[in-house]
């Protein structure tokens, strides 16, 4: 897979969970980044990264960050994600939803900030052997 592919699937999946937030919400991309993987050994390659793909939820509501939460789990359970964590602090105002895509293990994180005015959303992907683009 190319780095371009794996960025595009990021943030099909980051764009995926922001319509399903809702526009009433600002948000900003904060970043793509890739990482190589580490084997069994602790070595690590050349060629096998991961990526990073991450948005800022901004201006939302304490108030509103654990039914938002709740959205976005009940959306990536409709999409076919397992739920790995889901966690809500309702005194704190605050929530985090981690999922994984079973069928190609991309994983999304929707968590408060702290103190909870934004949330952060992350897409990552599984280690891939990269390469870039063919023309």
């Amino acid at each position: 897979m190319s780095r371009e592919q794996a960025r595009a699937i990021a943030d099909q999946y980051a764009q995926d969970v922001l319509r399903a937030v809702g526009g009433e919400y600002p948000h900003e991309y904060t970043g793509t980044e890739e990482a190589p993987c580490e084997g069994r050994m602790g070595e690590l390659s050349e060629e096998i990264f991961s990526i990073y793909h991450g948005y800022q939820i901004r201006d939302v509501p304490p108030e509103r960050q654990v039914v938002l939460a709740e959205r976005v789990r009940d959306h990536l359970i409709r999409r076919g994600y397992r739920i790995k964590d889901f966690r809500t602090w309702p005194e704190r105002d605050s929530a985090v939803v981690t999922a994984r895509n079973e069928a190609d293990g991309y994983e999304v994180s929707f968590e408060s900030t702290s103190p909870p005015t934004a949330i952060s959303l992350s897409v990552t992907s599984p280690c891939f052997r990269m390469r870039d683009a063919q023309p």
